[in-house]
């Protein structure tokens, strides 16, 4: 008999459905074993960071080719199908007018959102974990579109990172494309 024998209790299906898990739920639900610490995401779009809310559904994707659409604006790249739902995809760059020097070096694109919600754009790297924030008083200049979707502005990793309301600048964004 082996040590793992000497310690096996043979037990029932139904035994086993009738025992009590509060410990393994206290195990598993209890804050003081989950680390907390208000780890955020930062990515930058030319020179402007931004960043990704924890609760956000974000994930990198390799830099998916995309079917424009007749009579749309040049800033909106077009539809991938990622997995099987068709996400716009948006050249910010153009769209904020910044620099759009390394477009070539846009090898990703950021995915925010998930089925009918997601919205894409690209990106030259990916995200960083930023988890040393400082709450700065002003946004750095930014263009005036995203002004009305502005949060607050950090300082992390000597750059500044602004919060951004995603899901309303691109409901705003969809709403101009459809007139």
């Amino acid at each position: 008999m082996t040590s793992n024998e000497a310690f096996r209790v043979p037990v029932s299906p139904s035994l086993a459905l009738q025992r009590d898990f509060k410990t393994a739920d206290l195990m598993v639900n209890n804050d003081s074993s989950v680390d907390n610490v208000g780890l955020r995401y930062g990515f930058k779009v030319s020179n402007v960071g931004f960043l990704l809310d924890a609760d956000t559904v974000a994930e990198v994707v390799p830099r998916p080719s995309s079917v424009r659409i007749p009579r749309t604006p040049l800033w909106f790249s077009g539809l991938t199908n990622l997995r099987g739902t068709l996400v716009p995809i948006f050249d910010l760059k153009l769209l904020l007018g910044l620099s759009n020097d390394d477009k070539v070096n846009e090898k990703f694109a950021l995915i925010i959102g998930r089925g009918d919600e997601a919205v894409g754009f690209f990106v030259k790297e990916y995200p960083v974990g930023l988890d040393d924030m400082a709450a700065v008083a002003e946004h750095p200049p930014l263009p005036k579109i995203l002004v009305p979707f502005l949060g607050q502005t950090y300082l992390a990793s000597d750059s500044l990172y602004v919060e951004f309301n995603y899901p309303r600048f691109f409901a705003l964004l969809s709403e101009k494309m459809a007139v």
